[in-house]
């Protein structure tokens, strides 16, 4: 009996041990994990968590260009028990597909980070610039994204892409595709209720601007017409105005967007503009002195640089550059290129220099048009000061997509003006639509003007309706026309 009694007086203590028991650990899903993604600023510091409608349109070429980094923090959703298991983190387009390794479309994914999940019970962070939403990295490159070189560029490529996590089952070394449990679609940027979805990016310019433009000179304006056949991606239009000489029109010009400013899809962006000062996050020139040494510029030839420049500087050189036009043909010649990067660094001795030259690019040509009114049409691919896009030379705000015109006032008559209509996506890529077209306003006589001519005789009343006085000229023939069609009017209506 003592030990039956022992044994009733154990079972409650078992029970309790066996309720308090741990709960079986699962394999790691993506419910387990919270990713967000956030915007960083010129300084390379998290500015603002990214909108839904960031994740849509926000991410275009100059911000690849400009290198600014998207940050994306990860942590364990719930404490729940998870599989101690190697955890790996990448950024990319379809990391499974580019994990196979064998197919040219899709490369291996950037490694972020390897390490199993318990180090998610604090939030951590990693930072990649835009370049990797559209690349994989190139092959014989290194995974890991601090030592990894992207198969691709900022010039081309649109799709959507994101944080990608694996768990390796310990089968094989590296993740394979039915690994993945957390793919691009799942974070907390987009609200619930709405398709799930990755960052989209858009680093191509618009692929369907419009053709034969036409230039009409009114008073103190102009009105520019168009053909458009197709709308495509395009988002709008903007046109850029500039004096005779090419500087920008007093009056006219808008400020530069904020690099962390909303895109609402009414603004272009270039990399000129975004990050004048060289990649964001990155520091100025380095170097002191004064040196000489030869250095190289892109699009301009071989030129003289000034000492060594890091990662910017200033350069010149003469040599040959290499213009490509659409619908003004290619050519080859001899200019001079400037190129103005993060900042200038000057050292002692034979350095070597590398500098953007100003004489290379891609622009679209003229389509022929009409001219009235001392109005007229340039073609060529040579867009001058209109050509570098800044905004000092925006003469309009934005214009619809489905526009086929626009107007610019606010000008001076008998003064010739240059403009250039750009057009540009939902995302801000532009592309300049026309050739650099001509115009000069004109005053004109409409029919109140001519009504207030004293060599009418005052023929208008108080509050301008025409009227007929004993011994004044006989009224204007446009005047005529309206009375007589106001008479008739009036009889049809009897």
């Amino acid at each position: 009996m003592p030990s039956i009694r022992r044994t009733l007086r154990l079972a409650p203590a078992a029970l309790a041990a066996s309720a308090a028991a741990p709960a079986r650990a699962a394999p790691p899903s993506a419910e387990d994990f919270k990713v967000t993604y956030y915007l960083t600023d010129e300084d390379g510091e998290r500015d603002r968590k990214l909108t839904q409608q960031d994740m849509q349109q926000f991410w275009n070429r100059a911000r690849c260009e400009c290198g600014q980094k998207i940050r994306a923090e990860i942590t364990l959703a719930k404490a729940t028990a998870i599989d101690s298991v190697q955890l790996q983190t990448f950024v990319g387009p379809n990391c499974p597909d580019g994990q196979l390794g064998n197919t040219t479309q899709y490369r291996p994914c950037a490694l972020l980070d390897t390490s199993f999940p318990q180090t998610f019970s604090t939030t951590r962070s990693f930072e990649f610039e835009p370049v990797w939403l559209a690349a994989g990295v190139a092959p014989g490159s290194p995974q890991a994204i601090d030592m990894a070189i992207p198969d691709a560029t900022c010039d081309s490529g649109q799709g959507s892409a994101g944080i990608w996590m694996c768990a390796e089952n310990g089968q094989q070394a590296q993740c394979q595709p039915e690994e993945f449990f957390l793919t691009d679609t799942d974070n907390l940027n987009v609200s619930d209720g709405q398709t799930k979805a990755g960052i989209a990016y858009d680093f191509t310019a618009p692929v369907a601007p419009p053709t034969s433009f036409s230039v009409a000179a009114g008073d103190g304006a102009v009105e520019i017409s168009w053909d458009l056949d197709a709308y495509g991606d395009l988002a709008g239009f903007r046109v850029l105005c500039a004096l005779e000489d090419g500087s920008p029109v007093p009056g006219k010009g808008i400020d530069p967007p904020a690099p962390t400013d909303i895109n609402l899809g009414n603004i272009y962006y270039t990399a000129d503009q975004l990050c004048p000062d060289g990649p964001f996050g990155t520091a100025g020139g380095t170097g002191g002195g004064t040196g000489t040494g030869t250095g190289t510029t892109t699009g301009a030839g071989t030129g003289t640089g000034a000492g060594t420049t890091t990662g910017a500087g200033t350069g010149t050189g003469t040599g040959t550059a290499t213009s490509t036009g659409t619908g003004a043909g290619t050519g080859t010649g001899t200019a001079t290129g400037t190129g103005t990067g993060a900042g200038t660094g000057t050292g002692t001795g034979a350095a070597s220099g590398s500098t953007t030259g100003a004489a290379s690019g891609s622009t679209t040509g003229a389509a022929s048009g009409s001219t009235t009114g001392g109005a007229g049409t340039t073609t060529g691919a040579d867009l001058g000061s209109l050509g570098t896009l800044d905004y000092a030379y925006v003469c309009t705000g934005h214009i619809a997509a489905t526009s086929s015109s626009a107007r610019v006032e606010g000008l001076e008559n008998g003064r010739t003006y240059q403009f250039l209509v750009v057009a540009y996506d939902k995302f801000g890529n532009p592309v300049p639509a026309s050739g650099i077209l001509t115009a000069a306003p004109a005053a004109t006589n409409d029919l109140w003007d001519a009504c207030q001519d004293p060599a009418y005789g005052g023929i208008c009343g108080e509050r301008g309706f025409c009227h007929c006085r004993a011994g004044r000229p006989a009224p204007a023939p446009a005047l005529l026309l309206v009375a007589g069609l106001g008479l008739a009017a009036r009889r049809r209506r009897q």
